[in-house]
């Protein structure tokens, strides 16, 4: 009975996987084709970098990826597998603080 259940899920999700991976090929009154690829929204990305999506840090595994993806031409940069927030220089510089403590403290009350 387990390996009838296991046996579905496992078939359910390749189906799944094939029909989020479909192209469409559509023709214009003008004549042109166009080819699109139907996208998820986990595709998409953000154009501006998350505050919680860590991709600079001491771990040169997220580095490192990031920089095999700048060197294929790739925009794509991961995110690491670590818990924290980002604060740039312009936050800190228009958070009008001339102190850093002070300034993460008024960026972020959890700071103490």
């Amino acid at each position: 009975m387990n390996l009838r259940i296991a046996l579905s899920i496992i078939v359910g999700c390749g189906f799944a996987f094939a029909a989020s991976a479909q192209t469409v090929t559509v023709t214009a009154e003008t004549g042109e084709t166009q080819t699109t690829t139907a996208t998820s929204e986990a595709d998409v990305k953000p154009q501006t970098p998350s505050r919680f999506c860590l991709q600079s840090t001491g771990s040169r595994v997220a580095a490192a990826a990031n920089r095999r993806a700048e060197l294929n031409g790739k925009k794509e940069r991961r995110c690491a597998v670590a818990a924290g927030r980002v604060y740039t220089r312009d936050d800190i510089d228009h958070s009008g603080h001339v102190d850093l403590a002070e300034a993460l403290r008024s960026l972020d009350p959890s700071i103490r």
